[in-house]
């Protein structure tokens, strides 16, 4: 966790955060939502943990790159 981000976890802040950030502890860094309350924007799930699509990678490539590019290889309708 970053430092920045330690305060989500003391009072008064630990009940009124949405989410707590958390960063895997490999050369990626890879952000990890742990959702503490619902938002209006979204539906995402209290308990759940969420990261970005963008911080996927198969075998070191990018996943939303092969679906960019499988969309492109697509036949135009």
């Amino acid at each position: 966790m970053p430092d920045e981000e330690k305060y989500r976890l003391e009072h008064p802040w630990k009940d009124k955060v949405f989410y707590v950030e958390w960063r895997t502890k490999d050369e990626s860094n890879v952000k990890v939502y742990d959702q503490k309350r619902t938002v209006e924007y979204a539906d995402y799930k209290v308990g759940l943990f969420y990261i970005s699509p963008f911080d996927l990678f198969v075998e070191g490539e990018a996943v939303i790159m092969e679906l960019e590019k499988r969309k492109s290889k697509a036949p135009s309708e």
